[in-house]
């Protein structure tokens, strides 16, 4: 029984630890790669905690809409912080199939603004050792993507969106070992 208890609350520990780090890498993907003044902030989307646990039906929408000032394009970010834990049989699991099949449905219904899918991997949230920006469409139906497809999605941490940077490529990630190599 105290065991079980003890399992119980070292998860629900997890949980609100997974919650946060998430929470945290949002603050860093507005932050760092969208900021002021070439991008303003338009919606970011609740998280259940904020009503002491009532679902928000607009928090099942991508986490972040943005717009560039400029062109006063709007679009949708759906951040996601992952660790090497997350990969198995060089695949990412970046989204579950139902948040894949949500997102999806949302963008069909806002047209004119597209999802994408931002993927920081090891390091801490607020500083990512790698960093994909990901088209959804890119995922074709299928939301643990082969660690290859995010290869010319990658994008260097430090330098916002605004600033034109080149991705960063790896020679040959067919082996989660050899595409885990690079840049670690």
């Amino acid at each position: 029984m105290w065991g079980t208890r003890i399992r119980l609350r070292r998860k629900m520990s997890e949980r609100k630890d997974h919650f946060e780090e998430g929470h945290t890498f949002e603050v860093y993907v507005a932050n760092s790669l969208f900021p002021e003044p070439d991008f303003a902030v338009s919606h970011i989307t609740t998280r259940r905690d904020d009503l002491g646990g009532r679902l928000v039906e607009s928090a099942q929408n991508p986490d972040i809409e943005i717009r560039h000032r400029k062109s006063d394009h709007l679009f949708w970010v759906e951040c996601k912080w992952r660790t090497s834990r997350s990969i198995r049989n060089c695949k990412l699991a970046v989204l579950t199939r139902n948040q894949l099949e949500r997102y999806n449905s949302f963008q069909e219904r806002e047209r004119l603004h597209r999802v994408y899918v931002v993927v920081g991997l090891n390091g801490r949230p607020d500083s990512p050792s790698r960093l994909f920006c990901i088209p959804l469409k890119e995922f074709n139906n299928q939301p643990w993507p082969y660690l290859r497809m995010l290869v010319p999605f990658e994008r260097s941490p430090a330098v916002p969106v605004s600033k034109r940077a080149s991705p960063i490529r790896a020679s040959n990630c067919s082996q989660t070992s050899q595409f885990m190599s690079v840049r670690m």
